[in-house]
């Protein structure tokens, strides 16, 4: 299961979460039938549409339509331009309403513009600049509209609206490519929920710094920590210093030069055990492990996973069903058959546990690599294809690359050349978008040796070279002695640790 900022929308909700939405639903119908306002039927009926969007968007449409009939019938206009914002929001993702879209948003802009209702007109630019970034990924123009409104927010004062706008400005630049726009907004927003102690948005924004810099170019990633850091400096918190660097550290993983990964790593775990940040030092020996296992040095990935797991005993953390996993996939490949099976087992628990009685696609799928090492194939299929609809769904590419790759090798290995093409194909191009090296290898090895298999030396040999390419990128003897140096100086600085 691959962790990211980009956490993935699972489709797994609790009864109890259920019960609630279902309890809101009911009281806000019940309420619809009772209310003896004009305003508070309107209000009742946005209220349930947004209930739905997700769920019944068809329903969302007619109950924004009621509410818009309602609006223009008591001339209500305050309600009426939010009517037709929201209708122009949900329709934007059909391609065939674009027309639409444009005359209901611009509608509720005149609206707002021409009765003063400044507040409202700031929501209706926030929704418009989010249809530009969002559904018709137009960032240019969503962020011009974006800015229009933050700079109504500052004319009348509306710190409110500064989060949703922000939001918009961030993604826009993302889209646009323009990194160094993109922490700016970050850092601007970490300061606005600072100032109006917006904690869980401060949160978000820290979070989204991290993974701006760690998704930039290289080159751009290391003068973008410097930015972030001189920030931090500014505001004197040394947990952000920490936040930023790992998401520079991130950068270097994800681009697959693992020894400054490695080193960026370890120093940030320093930074944060110094801070006694028992959350995030998590996190960074999760990450750690990884690279060491997907160096192929699996003892030492072992010991990170193993000192993970203690600290998440005392945290209480839930995400420890990942480190369960993570330590059996260590064992399967050190062929620790009972051990392997073991902690697979506390996996499947812990998962069943918090997600009472569903267990998280993550933790299927990389069950599903556990027991194809251990030579399970039928128990491996299964775990795969349980996760794979779930995966497609949420659209996640890491995740689903890493299920193609692993059905791909399980045909591969019944001699069901054609259908282990077919998924190492539908790899391939998931892997080389998240850079996922050992994947790019796994999938070109086997589609090259499809077309081996039917004579086409060609393109056997294209697929070849770029397995010898990414090899020589990911596991160069200079590289391996870089890793072996960080581990061992890792390993020394402990050992004074304990001593002193």
């Amino acid at each position: 299961m691959i962790r990211s900022f980009i956490i993935i929308i699972l489709i797994f909700f609790s009864a109890t979460i259920v019960f609630a939405q279902q309890n809101k639903i009911d009281s806000i119908r019940s309420y619809l039938r009772t209310a003896r306002q004009d305003t508070s039927k309107i209000r009742a009926l946005l209220d349930l549409g947004q209930h739905f969007q997700d769920t019944k968007p068809d329903t969302t449409i007619i109950l924004y339509r009621q509410a818009l009939a309602l609006s223009r019938l008591y001339t209500l206009s305050r309600y009426e331009a939010e009517s037709l914002s929201y209708l122009a929001s949900r329709l934007a993702f059909d391609p065939k309403k674009k027309d639409s879209v444009m005359l209901f948003i611009q509608q509720a802009f005149l609206l707002t513009r021409n009765n003063k209702f400044w507040e409202q007109e700031t929501k209706t630019l926030s929704a418009w600049s989010a249809i530009y970034v969002y559904a018709w990924n137009m960032p240019d123009s969503g962020i011009l509209l974006a800015q229009q409104g933050m700079g109504l927010t500052d004319k009348y004062n509306i710190a409110s609206q500064k989060i949703g706008l922000t939001w918009t400005l961030i993604n826009g630049s993302i889209k646009a490519k323009r990194y160094y726009a993109a922490l700016q907004f970050c850092l601007n927003g970490i300061s606005l929920s600072r100032l109006n102690k917006f904690k869980y948005s401060e949160k978000q924004y820290s979070d989204m710094a991290n993974y701006v810099i760690s998704i930039a170019p290289p080159d751009s990633a290391s003068l973008l920590t410097e930015r972030a850091v001189a920030f931090a400096h500014n505001i004197h918190d040394k947990t952000y210093e920490a936040h930023f660097r790992e998401g520079v550290a991130m950068n270097y993983k994800n681009t697959g030069n693992y020894p400054k990964a490695l080193k960026a790593f370890m120093t940030v775990l320093e930074m944060y055990k110094n801070l006694n940040d028992k959350t995030d030092e998590v996190e960074v020996m999760s990450n750690i492990g990884i690279l060491y296992k997907e160096q192929g040095e699996f003892r030492r990935s072992l010991l990170f996973f193993l000192n993970e797991m203690e600290v998440q005993k005392i945290l209480h953390d839930s995400l420890i069903m990942y480190t369960y996993e993570q330590i059996g996939n260590n064992y399967a490949k050190l062929k620790m058959r009972d051990s392997a099976i073991y902690f697979a087992k506390k996996s499947c628990q812990e998962a069943t546990r918090v997600s009472a009685g569903a267990v998280d696609p993550g933790v299927l799928d990389d069950l599903g690599e556990l027991y194809f090492e251990l030579g399970e194939d039928s128990m491996a299929m299964n775990y795969f294809k349980e996760s794979l609809p779930i995966f497609e769904m949420a659209h996640d590419p890491s995740n689903l690359c890493e299920i193609y790759i692993g059905i791909a090798k399980l045909h591969k290995k019944r001699g069901q050349i054609d259908s282990s093409f077919q998924y190492a194909s539908k790899a391939l191009p998931l892997a080389q978008q998240n850079h996922q090296l050992n994947y790019i290898i796994d999938a070109c090895s086997m589609i090259s040796d499809y077309y081996k298999g039917r004579h086409n030396i060609d393109s056997a040999f294209v697929y070849k070279e770029i397995v010898s390419s990414v090899k020589d990128s990911l596991f160069s003897q200079e590289k391996v002695k870089e890793i072996q140096k960080i581990a061992f100086d890792e390993q020394m600085r402990q050992q004074q640790a304990f001593s002193q």
